[in-house]
């Protein structure tokens, strides 16, 4: 199996490094069957992300994206570029050379990758052919015993999405999602849906993409052997951060809209409550009221910005935010 594995990069370049170069460790130090390529993906850093001497020494490659096309465009044109890669350097005489790949990793840059993780998440592709996408069991980092999530579960009728643990491992139920932060996608299942969806820049784009798997007929997979560590970088100071309180709302509008045909206006009460669960009761643990105050602004701006997403009239304030 040939694997290209992706780490997103958009101002995380010390975190990014120091998982690229753990992953290849892993690999050489594990002698796994499958061939794997690492990428650092640079999307949109200034100045431009040049490859650590530990980098370059482990064969690991780095590809700018041209500016930021948010998490999902990043990794569609990584995807993109080594797929058209493949093709220009088709040899007869080297078949093997321009092979497509079988598997597409994705990862967050804040995380740990236990030496074993991509050798369970390989024996569950390889198992079981009908599974598009297969996730580990992704604990909070540095806490041993605290799960941050194995399954996302996805209550139409509620209008919520929550990351919970899936004890039982194995496939997934109706209505499911495996964390964006670290899943290995199946490549002919990756091409049938299409890609992954560009339009949320961050945040439930990997919820959409699952929900597309699932009605295509692919099973989602929960490989419980295979473990990661999340340093959720969207908490870092204990209160959501200001890309969180934006995307998570605006996001939130257009997912329902987008996959269930769920009117902006029904979406309503539902928003508030998300809105209330997820930034401003977190909020409570503000160091001070300058800190509420910006979220609360960055959260107003989401919603908006959402209702007219999900209308597809042109944002008011994405750019003015996050420039």
């Amino acid at each position: 199996m040939k694997i290209l594995a992706m780490i997103v990069d958009y101002k995380s370049t010390d975190d990014a490094r120091h998982l690229s170069v753990q992953l290849a460790k892993h690999a050489a130090l594990l002698k796994s069957s499958f061939d794997l390529k690492i990428v650092h993906v640079d999307n949109g850093n200034v100045p431009q992300v040049q490859l650590s001497d530990g980098q370059k020494g482990l064969a690991i490659e780095c590809l700018a994206t041209g500016g930021n096309r948010g998490y999902a465009g990043a990794l569609n044109f990584t995807i993109q570029h080594y797929q058209d890669h493949a093709h220009r350097s088709h040899d007869i005489n080297r078949p093997n050379h321009a092979q497509n790949y079988d598997a597409y990793w994705l990862l967050n840059s804040d995380l740990e990758i236990e030496p074993d993780c991509l050798d369970h998440l390989v024996q569950a592709l390889t198992e079981n052919p009908q599974v598009g996408a297969v996730g580990p069991l992704v604990y909070v980092f540095k806490k041993q015993n605290q799960i941050w999530g194995a399954r996302g579960k996805v209550s139409p009728l509620s209008g919520l999405t929550a990351m919970t643990d899936w004890k039982p491992g194995g496939r997934l139920p109706k209505w499911s999602y495996l964390p964006g932060c670290t899943v290995l996608i199946r490549a002919t299942a990756y091409d049938q849906a299409g890609g992954l969806p560009e339009h949320y820049q961050l945040y439930f784009e990997e919820t959409e993409f699952c929900i597309r798997l699932q009605r295509l007929g692919w099973d989602l997979w929960v490989a419980r052997d295979a473990i990661a560590h999340h340093r959720v970088d969207s908490l870092k100071a204990g209160i959501p951060a200001r890309h969180f309180a934006y995307y998570f709302i605006r996001n939130n509008l257009l997912f329902w809209k987008n996959s269930f045909g769920i009117p902006i206006w029904l979406q309503f009460p539902r928003m508030i409550y998300v809105a209330c669960r997820e930034v401003i009761l977190p909020l409570r643990r503000a160091r001070n009221w300058a800190d509420v105050g910006d979220r609360l602004k960055y959260l107003g701006a989401g919603i908006v910005d959402g209702v007219l997403l999900a209308l597809n009239r042109p944002l008011k304030f994405e750019n003015k935010l996050f420039k």
